[in-house]
């Protein structure tokens, strides 16, 4: 049976197109909403034998939401509209993995065309980053950066250090609680 993905485990991930080389893919920090709308412009012309449609190419304009912070990653973004830098875009989803254990993304090369900025007195400061598309939309799958395992798949800790050979610092997850029977119920 199908089931709902939550927003919250579609990750957006930027990287400067000239550090593809030396540098990993950053996750946007704070991210409270994001839109990825793919479209095919459509137009209808009337003619003497009936109507005929013409569907234009793919396009796209993703557009992230987040709250303002002082992150490294959130001033590149601010230098790629300053500085016209081209990013490299991925659009995540992290339910939804192959046989390989990897997850589903989308993938562009990018340039921040609008920098929304919005700081209400009684708000959390908040951005919006409107991308646009230098290159076609690509699709695949691609593994997560070292550490974001950790992040997504949330895992309790104990109080002891966490080094290599005990990731969990002594601490064990607690699990379910089976449902109780009644008396008559065996």
């Amino acid at each position: 049976m199908a089931e709902a993905i939550q927003g919250k485990r579609i990750l957006d991930f930027v990287r400067k197109k000239s550090a593809q080389a030396t540098h990993t893919a950053y996750p946007l920090p704070l991210v409270t909403g994001a839109d990825f709308d793919l479209q095919r412009d459509t137009d209808t012309k009337t003619t003497k034998d009936g109507d005929v449609a013409t569907i234009g190419n793919l396009t796209v304009e993703p557009k992230v939401t987040l709250n303002d912070s002082d992150s490294a990653i959130i001033k590149v973004m601010e230098d790629s509209i300053f500085n016209r830098e081209e990013l490299e875009y991925w659009h995540v989803f992290l339910d939804k993995k192959d046989e390989e254990n990897k997850y589903y993304a989308y993938y562009m090369i990018v340039e921040v065309t609008e920098d929304s900025q919005s700081s209400d007195a009684d708000d959390v400061a908040t951005r919006e980053f409107t991308l646009t598309p230098k290159s076609k939309v690509a699709r695949g799958y691609t593994e997560l950066p070292g550490g974001m395992e950790e992040l997504v798949e949330f895992v309790f800790k104990g109080l002891k250090p966490v080094t290599e050979g005990d990731t969990t610092g002594s601490g064990k997850a607690a699990q379910s609680t089976e449902m109780p029977k009644l008396g008559s119920e065996k």
